[in-house]
């Protein structure tokens, strides 16, 4: 059996919100984006990179490298 991550209730729910609004937003036939949909993806976005980050320093290796080639962990500073 796999260990449990280390993400509490406040960060699950952070993290798919964000999936969740990213999924909606991506599904949507007419972009661009409406303002209020973009600034609320984009907040959801800022909480979600904290989460990340916080989550690689403690558990490396075990998120997928940016495209970039810059690690979560070393991205956002909180």
């Amino acid at each position: 059996m796999t260990e449990p991550l280390a993400l509490s209730v406040q960060e699950l729910l952070a993290i798919l919100s964000f999936a969740s609004k990213s999924a909606e937003m991506l599904g949507q036939k007419n972009p661009p984006y409406n303002p209020v949909d973009l600034a609320q993806w984009k907040a959801l976005a800022k909480e979600a990179e904290k989460i990340l980050a916080r989550f690689d320093r403690d558990n490396p290796a075990m998120l997928p490298l940016p495209h970039d080639g810059l690690a979560w962990k070393d991205r956002v500073t909180e």
